[in-house]
């Protein structure tokens, strides 16, 4: 009679093949956490891979922007998808919000992309079917001051030359030069340029090193060309009608004024030493050289006519003061 409750008291205590059961019990979870961190990784790598293809995708609805397509669903939209797909995304069309500011950004593009993506490994877990991936990037469109200078040559060397210690003060004006050439700008001695920023397809060329760029912008250099703003307006037929061809100009201390219909001047009576002002209608015969002194322009038409303006050694300054 006690030899069945001696097996079966034995049974109970038998730790055989336990861990086995354990194992077997424990699979199911192990499995899946380590198919969650293979998961895990796999998604971290595609939102970085996904990152890229928003920076690109905002950066492309950005330059549509700069170039004065701004609809989201015909232009940016399209754009964005574009970029984001040659670098490699394949979720759901891009989201363009246009415009955007936030905190850091007063004007620009933000682009959103989203991603599911299927738990292939850590599909033991009902809770992880699917991971959304999303990722978004904003590109700040900021608009340059206007040009107030623009050189027009498209191949010219030194379209825009300084030499010596002369100085082009205009803090709040864009200087282009529509030049290719590898010195569309050019600075030597100790030429000074404060301008909002220089734009050329070229390059900026410098000879020495004593000279002086104050920018508020970076130098865009192999930039595209910037077309005449006055070429069906500003023609030489359109000059010529205008620029006064008489008319004495009266001087006052050391200010040149013209009367309402205008009037002509000759380089010689300036000479080149600056310090005076000019107020027009005005034409300047024989080009103007301003040497080691500042000339003033008041508001004003101006034509330098059968010369060159030359900013010569000596620290020559043209400025418009008002």
């Amino acid at each position: 009679m006690r030899k069945p409750a001696l097996l079966l008291r034995r049974l109970f205590h038998d730790k055989r093949g336990l861990s086995a059961v354990t194992v077997a019990v424990s699979m199911p979870v192990l499995f899946g956490v380590a198919g969650l961190g293979v998961d895990t990784g796999l998604w971290y790598a595609m939102k970085r891979q996904n990152q890229s293809a928003a920076d690109a995708a905002a950066l492309s609805a950005a330059y549509e922007v700069i170039g004065g397509n701004t609809n989201v669903a015909t232009n940016l939209t399209p754009a964005a998808s574009q970029a984001a797909t040659r670098n490699n995304y394949g979720g759901t069309t891009p989201v363009v919000t246009y415009p955007y500011s936030d905190a850091i950004v007063a004007s620009g593009v933000k682009v959103t992309l989203s991603q599911t993506q299927n738990a292939w490994f850590s599909s033991w877990f009902p809770a992880f079917p699917t991971f959304t991936i999303a990722n978004e990037a904003v590109a700040a469109v900021n608009t340059l001051p206007p040009a107030c200078m623009l050189a027009l040559n498209p191949t010219a060397n030194n379209a825009v030359n300084l030499a010596g210690n002369p100085t082009i003060n205009a803090p709040t004006c864009t200087i282009v030069s529509d030049s290719n050439s590898s010195s569309a700008f050019h600075l030597q001695g100790s030429a000074t340029i404060n301008a909002a920023t220089l734009i050329t397809p070229g390059q900026v060329s410098h000879t020495g090193a004593a000279y002086t760029i104050n920018l508020s912008y970076p130098a865009q250099t192999g930039a595209n060309f910037v077309p005449d703003p006055y070429a069906s307006t500003l023609t030489h037929s359109f000059v010529d009608a205008n620029m006064p061809t008489s008319g004495t100009c009266t001087l006052t201390g050391t200010t040149y004024t013209a009367p309402p219909t205008g009037c002509v001047i000759a380089s010689s009576t300036l000479g080149t030493g600056g310090g005076y002002n000019l107020s027009g209608p005005m034409q300047i015969s024989g080009g103007l050289k301003i040497k080691g002194g500042t000339v003033n322009l008041s508001p004003g038409t101006y034509w330098i006519t059968d010369g060159d303006l030359t900013l010569g050694s000596g620290g020559g300054t043209l400025q418009c003061p008002t």
